[in-house]
């Protein structure tokens, strides 16, 4: 198998816009970490960042033909996840949905209680703790039925805490294999948790 790690920012640019995925991976490996800063800096929320993120790479390799390389490609990438995260924040306002990280994030911590906080419910009647260990195994049994290509890496990355780089090599797939099927399996869970909200705000 070729090392990219060895090969020049130039280079890795190069390849990429001759759709070569792997050239591109790496560059994402190598800018994960300022891309993700940057993103955090105008969000100033960390649960948003992943989200912001996977959909800038989405866009970044379905433009990554039209780079002229005439800047860094982190530069570049900052530019796509600012006009991202700005598509992102109308969609929101248009119509919020459920934060799965939260949930799966805090499930732990504060028990089933917190799936109301999550879906917004937290004052409702029926925010009582059997009804929440009934509402809890609502969301896991939900989750259970995503497909088994996606659920496995968003289980990976949002229990087991992975990285893109080791739920890759778990996988056996290349790492934006694994970054599609996380966006996706987001938001498969996301419009799946959805009826659950419009049933305790009822």
């Amino acid at each position: 198998m070729f090392n990219y790690s060895n090969l020049s920012e130039k280079d890795l640019i190069f390849k990429s816009t001759e759709g070569e995925k792997a050239a591109f991976e790496e560059l994402l490996l190598r800018n994960k970490g300022r891309i993700e800063g940057w993103i955090l800096s105008f969000t100033k929320k960390q649960e948003v960042v992943q989200d912001i993120f996977q959909i800038s790479c989405l866009k970044a390799w379905k433009y990554i033909g039209s780079f002229r390389g005439d800047c860094k490609f982190s530069s570049w990438m900052c530019n796509i996840a600012r006009n991202s995260y700005y598509d992102y924040y109308r969609a929101k306002q248009r119509k919020p949905e459920i934060s799965l990280d939260e949930i799966m994030d805090k499930q732990r911590e504060f028990g089933g209680a917190f799936e109301f906080h999550c879906l917004g419910s937290e004052d409702h009647p029926r925010n009582k703790s059997q009804d929440s260990s009934h509402y809890l195994d609502k969301i896991n049994q939900k989750l259970e039925n995503l497909d088994p290509i996606h659920k496995e890496p968003l289980m990976m990355f949002a229990k087991e805490g992975l990285e893109y780089a080791q739920i890759a090599e778990k996988l056996d797939c290349p790492v934006g294999t694994v970054m599609s099927r996380i966006f996706y399996a987001r938001k498969k869970a996301q419009k799946m948790l959805r009826p659950l909200k419009d049933e305790l705000t009822k």
